[in-house]
């Protein structure tokens, strides 16, 4: 019976439970590694948003407020939202179908969060502050390393946010151009590989993890199902068999009962051999009471799925809690008890498990530390059997080779070895096998799923199966890059050795303890004459004599004890076959790895050749120097640059001889027929005597005259007497003095040879150097300069007298020139090359003030500040040949005031062309330039003028017939209609307008004036007390009035207003008070006068000065307030036309007005009238004019046509006989088609095509006595004036009104009554 029970007493092998990877293990994988990331993702969201408040934290007073609460806020929803993400997922419970949606929802969140943080490469980074910027890459490889433990389920999910995380911030690493940059970006880069390598690793750990995990589920269900079948089988057996108590009470399992309430009824005696309770202490007690606390709740839910779903027979394993409180791991077979289909109870067998549980997970622990070590191993891991097969490859080396795990198990092993080392490979497997347990190490090739080689070094060793046989165990390590290096070592070391085998410089090595040569290139043995063996292991000793072995081993100990380069400019080596050498040495320590000089590196330049050359340089520099030292002493000899050739003759050859070491040396100069050498001077140096006198017939030495005449220097025969040159000289000159070698120079004049320069040397033959033929080319040119002195000094001599007679001259003209400078009213200022100052004339100190004394000698002193580098651009533009003409510049005169010049500048040249200086001419424009501004300003205010008089003409026509209308209205009106209040305003508004357009016409110098004779004085003496009601009792009216007659012709009505109203704005000037001065003088302006204005003509005036102490004006504002409608007034104070009515009525009387003021300075206003003659008598009253109506005929011409319209209408009421007509040409065909006679042509002055004035005289020449009325709004040109000097002629300024008309008409018509 004991024997039908069959409990599984252990496992089944994993290894015959391995299966095909089927679709619904890869979709409980898919389900399991999405349902860990969606677990550890809170508390990865809070980790995350920590760190980016530490982020906003430390960079909030580097970088924008507003960029980091922004960037934050990014974080704070992206955390909500994915929050939000993984709440839903855990209420969901996904299936298969839906797990790609959540995969991929929850990758999409990720990349979002990578994108965010690696965003702070870009908009957060700290440009200015490395510090900040190491913080950054800190916080950045936190959340990565973070990333690699919660994405750890999923690798393609830690790239998704690893790689949008550090790749901006490596970027921009390399980007920076500071010197920490690069060691950060690669340093941050090999993290990030790192860390990369860490996640793919633990990625495949996890993976594998749940793999074996669902293995093991599958063993336990197999293993649960068995248990069921046996113990259910068991059961029924016992239940019928005779020795059921016999079981009962001997059983190793407990056996028990319980009703359906799970209550024990009945328990065999086991309980007390495995949990330590009697039976009778468990009868009545719940049996989930036992199970662990940890597993309780699993476990009631399992069989209560039982109890609901009516399963006959269950199997489970838990733990259950002993009375000593330790832990039980049992496996239970569980019966339903049922009765009529009703559960009544439960009848369970219970078995102790605990020794297979433990097992199990020892066998698990063992296998995941296995597998563990396997794949996360950094060596590349692989098992092949017998026949070369791969049975397992860890992770490292299906990435080290390009594969998949998959693909290369079960693969032959020659797949991945190189074709060339495929016979090695099978001898290396052979040899394994024959020596099982043997480690056998080697170094093979790879290759990669790409065809690449890859070099790997092998450690093998064969071990025993399972099934008995031996498969092979291989561990390799990539050492390609090591490869790749010894190659690359190798090859600079062949480099380096070519280099310095072949270096033309003696390279030696010194070993640093016994200085003894370790290595010496192919030009060492050269220089030192011995082959490399018989010197290599030899010290300097052995090869060099002792003193300069000692030398070289002293500066070797210097070397190496001091550590730094020595560089020794030359030492003598005594060599084998080249003798004495000169070497220039440089020696450097060599140091090993722990610092301490281990060889004595030299190189050594052979300078022997150098230094001869230097010695021959030395050797010609030390003759020049001697040469030129005679040329110095010759050139300060006074006889030869006073000219006297008797005394330096001798003194030269003298020095030739001693010079060139030679035994005679003479100069023969030609006589007048250029036929015979005359010897001038000849030095020999044996008897220290000096010779002159001998003649040489040139004519017997036809060959050496030409050699002299051809040589262009001088003619070196360093074998005279057989030189073809000299030889003709042998038998009657060189011969007998035993001279054997000549070095002859030619003495020129203009081109011409004249003497020579010999140079005789007796004795041994002697070979002329270059210097030496220069040197006597210079003598010979010493010579020329002696004879061309001598002319020099025949001429000066000459020419002394003619120097003293033209001294007296000279200094007349000096004197003279001096004086013109002097009395010139230009300033003329000469300056030396260095710009100081050598001439400054009265002139110069007139205009700019400071006197000669002051400047001589000086820079420039009127340059304004802040002009000085345009002055020195002028100075040197003159000196480089400019001439500036008519310059203009603005200078600063001594007392700080500024005037502006005119400047004329030419260069300055000495008697051979050589610039000397430059002088420049000076005239004062300020005056003319303040003209010049006045003009322009009265140029403008014409304009002005001529736009306001238009203006006004064309108002008064409007005015007139406004204001008439109005007026003609009136008297037709009661004075009780209301229309009347309204009539009276308009004709109230149109008499101010038309007064403002008076204005405009004074401002224009358009009205018409009435001209007269009187006195400024008494006109200002009678308005002297309607100026003080006006300007009020705080402001003092003083009159500084001249006592001669200051008399002018003009409107005195306009005079008075003209005061008037330069006494009100001096008023406004003066709020707080002040003094009102009005002066008045007589003037006399001449050609030789200063004028105020250009248009002011020498002549008499009367000055009238109106001088106020108020607040003055600015410049902008004194240039601006001629102008009509400007004022400075508060708005509604002023219209703008007081100043200029002022102007034009002063211009319109041939006067000229000018205004001064500075702020705070207060005013003044000067006018200047052309003084007039005495006024006659005035003459008797006029009798009072006749009424203003009438009977005359009047011819009426006026091409506005309401303006006609209105007189037409108003003369008729006066009883007036109208011919009307529009225009001059009608008037003409009206009067010559009229029967009866006109009394009085009223007529505008300006009209299209024919001018009032032009048909008043075409009229005039029909009738002479015809009277003329004149009305215009103004009056163009000098004309009019002209027409109103004749009797019978009147004028009427527009706007008028018809009374005023009638009058005007009445009083011209009876004037000839």
């Amino acid at each position: 019976m004991a024997s039908s029970q069959r409990f599984p007493d252990k496992p089944t092998s994993p290894a015959s439970a391995i299966e095909p990877i089927d679709s619904a293990r890869e979709n409980s994988l898919a389900i399991q590694r999405v349902a860990l990331l969606y677990q550890a993702m809170p508390a990865a969201l809070v980790a995350g948003l920590g760190c980016a408040i530490a982020l906003v934290f430390v960079n909030w007073n580097v970088l924008p407020h507003e960029q980091l609460l922004a960037w934050l806020a990014y974080h704070l929803l992206l955390s909500i939202g994915r929050y939000g993400l993984a709440r839903a997922f855990t209420v969901a419970s996904p299936t298969p179908a839906t797990i790609r949606r959540w995969d991929r929802a929850f990758l999409t969140g990720t990349l979002l969060a990578g994108l965010g943080w690696g965003g702070t490469a870009l908009v957060l980074f700290p440009e200015s502050s490395p510090s900040h910027q190491v913080f950054l890459a800190f916080v950045l490889g936190g959340v990565s390393a973070g990333a690699s433990s919660t994405l750890a389920a999923r690798f393609d999910a830690f790239l998704s946010f690893a790689v949008p995380t550090l790749a901006p911030l490596i970027l921009r690493f390399f980007l920076l151009n500071h010197e920490q940059a690069l060691p950060m970006a690669i340093c941050t880069l090999l993290f990030s590989l790192l860390m990369v390598y860490t996640a793919y690793r633990t990625s495949n750990s996890v993976v594998e993890t749940l793999r074996l995990k669902y293995h093991n589920a599958q063993l336990v269900d197999q293993l649960a199902s068995q248990l069921e079948d046996g113990e259910q089988t068991a059961l029924l057996l016992n239940v019928h068999s005779e020795h059921y108590r016999f079981i009962m009470e001997y059983a190793q399992d407990i056996i028990y009962r319980t009703d359906r309430s799970g209550r024990f009824t009945f328990i065999n005696p086991a309980v007390i051999r495995l949990l330590g309770y009697h039976e009778t202490e468990m009868l009545g007690h719940r049996a989930l009471d036992l199970v662990h606390p940890n597993h309780r709740r699993s476990t009631e839910h399992f069989y209560i799925r039982q109890f609901l779903r009516k399963t006959p027979s269950t199997y489970y394993e838990f733990p259950l809690l002993t009375k000593g409180h330790d832990t039980l791991w049992v496996g239970q077979n569980v019966q339903l008890l049922l009765r009529d289909q009703e559960v009544i109870g439960f009848q369970a067998v219970m078995r102790d498990i605990s020794a297979r549980k433990e097992t199990e997970e020892a066998l698990r622990f063992s296998q995941d530390r296995y597998r563990a070590l396997f794949e996360s191993s950094p060596e590349m891991l692989l098992t092949v059997d017998a026949k070369g097969m791969l049975l397992t490859v860890n992770a490292t080396a299906a990435a080290e080779l390009g594969y998949s795990a998959d693909e290369l198990i079960g693969q032959p092993i020659s797949l991945i070895v190189h074709a060339d080392d495929h016979s090695t490979m099978q001898q290396h497997f052979a040899n394994c096998l024959g020596r099982p347990g043997d480690v056998l190490r080697g170094e093979f090739r790879k290759i990669r799923k790409g065809g690449i080689p890859l070099w790997v070094r092998e450690a093998s060793r064969a071990v025993r199966n399972p099934n008995g046989q031996f498969d092979i165990l291989i561990v390799c390590e990539n050492v390609t890059e090591r490869k790749g290096m010894e190659d690359a070592l190798t090859h600079t070391r062949q480099l380096l050795e070519s280099i310095v085998e072949h270096i033309p410089h003696m390279v030696f090595l010194k070993d640093a303890k016994e200085l003894r040569f370790a290595q010496f290139n192919k030009a060492g043995e050269q220089l030192i004459g011995l082959p490399r063996e018989a010197l290599l292991g030899k010290n300097d000793f052995d090869l060099f004599p002792r003193e300069q072995a000692e030398f070289f081993t002293a500066r070797d100990r210097e070397v190496l004890t001091g550590g730094a380069l020595l560089d020794i400019p030359a030492e003598p080596i005594q060599t084998k076959d080249h003798g004495l050498r000169w070497l220039h040495t440089k020696k450097l320590p060599l140091y090993d790895h722990t610092g301490v000089p281990r060889y004595l590196l030299g190189i050594s330049e052979d300078i022997t050749d150098q230094k001869q050359r230097q010695k021959i340089e030395q050797q010609r520099l030390g003759q020049l120097a001697t040469q030129q030292t005679v040329l110095h002493k010759l050139a300060e000899d006074p006889s030869i640059h006073s000219g006297h050739p008797q005394q330096a003759f001798p003194v030269m050859t003298e020095h030739a001889a001693g010079t060139f070491a030679v035994e005679r040396a003479s100069i023969w100069l030609f006589d007048g027929t250029q036929s015979t050498l005359v010897l001038q001077d000849l030095f020999e140096v044996t008897p220290n005597r000096h010779r002159q006198g001998t003649l040489l017939s040139i004519n017997d030495y036809p060959a050496y005259l030409r050699a002299l005449e051809t040589e262009p220097y001088s003619l070196a025969a360093h074998a005279a007497q057989t030189d073809p040159r000299t030889s003709e000289l042998t038998p009657s000159y060189l011969a007998p003095l035993g001279i054997v070698s000549m070095l002859d120079a030619p003495i020129r004049r203009h081109g011409r040879v004249v003497g020579v320069l010999c140079l005789e040397h007796t004795g041994p033959p002697k070979t002329w150097t270059s210097e030496e033929e220069a040197f006597a080319a210079s003598l010979a040119a010493m010579a020329t300069l002696t004879l061309e002195a001598a002319d020099r000094r025949q001429a000066q001599e000459s020419l002394e007298q003619h120097v003293r007679e033209r001294t007296g001259e000279l200094r007349r003209m000096t004197a003279h020139l001096q004086t013109i400078i002097e009395e010139s009213p230009l300033a003329m200022i000469e300056l030396d090359q260095a710009g100081r100052v050598t001439t400054w004339n009265a002139a110069a100190t007139a205009l700019f003030g400071w006197t000669r004394e002051e400047v001589l000698g000086q820079e420039l002193p009127y340059v304004p500040a802040g002009q000085e580098q345009a002055s020195n651009e002028l100075w040197t533009s003159v000196m480089n040949g400019g001439a500036p003409r008519n310059l203009e510049l603005s200078r600063q005169r001594k007392d700080g005031t500024m005037i502006d010049v005119n400047m004329w500048g030419t260069l300055l040249q000495g008697p051979s062309g050589q610039t000397t200086g430059s002088i420049g001419f000076f005239i004062d424009v300020t005056e003319h330039k303040q003209l010049e501004e006045q003009l322009r300003q009265a140029h403008k205010m014409e304009g002005i003028g001529r736009l306001a008089g238009g203006v006004a003409h064309d108002f008064n026509n409007l005015l007139t017939v406004i204001n008439g209308c109005a007026t003609l209205v009136l008297e037709q009106v009661r004075a009780e209609d209301p229309l009347r209040r309204s009539l009276t305003e308009i004709l109230t508004a149109g008499q101010r307008a038309a007064a403002l357009t008076r204005q405009l016409l004074a401002f224009s110098r358009r009205q018409v004036l009435t001209f007269q004779v009187f006195d400024l004085n008494e006109a200002l003496s009678s308005i002297s007390s309607m100026i003080e009601r006006l300007i009020g009792e705080d402001i003092a009216l003083v009159r500084d009035l001249t006592s001669q007659p200051c008399i002018i012709r003009a409107d005195r009505g306009q005079i008075d207003q003209v005061v008037l109203n330069l006494a009100v704005n001096a008023k406004d000037a003066m709020p707080q008070g002040g003094t009102l001065t009005m002066a008045t003088r007589t003037v006399t302006l001449t050609s030789d006068t200063p004028v105020p204005h250009p248009a002011m003509l020498p002549g008499r005036y009367v000055h009238l000065s109106i001088r106020d102490s108020g607040e003055g004006m600015d410049r902008t504002t004194l240039s601006h307030i001629f102008e009509p409608f400007f004022t400075t007034k508060e708005e509604g104070k002023g219209t703008g036309l007081g100043l200029a009515t002022v102007y034009g009525i002063v211009k319109q009387s041939q006067g000229f007005i000018f205004a001064e003021s500075n702020p705070g300075e207060g005013a003044t206003f000067d006018m200047y009238f052309p003084l007039a003659q005495a006024p006659p008598l005035a003459a008797a009253p006029s009798a009072p004019s006749r009424p203003h109506c009438g009977r005359e005929t009047i011819l009426l011409v006026e091409d506005q046509q309401a303006v006609r319209m209105l007189l037409t209408h108003a003369l008729s009421d006066y009883g007036y006989t109208l011919i009307e007509a529009s225009s001059g040409q009608e008037a003409l065909r009206l009067v010559a088609a009229a029967k009866t006679p006109i009394h009085i042509l009223l007529t505008d002055v300006v009209m299209p095509q024919m001018t009032g004035p032009a048909l008043a005289e075409r009229l005039r020449q029909q009738w002479p006595h015809l009277r003329v009325l004149f009305m215009s709004g103004y009056a163009e040109g000098s004309v009019l004036p002209t027409f109103l000097a004749e009797p019978g002629t009147g004028f009427i300024q527009k706007p008028f009104l018809p009374t005023e008309l009638a009058q005007k008409l009445r009083e011209l018509l009876d004037s000839v009554k």
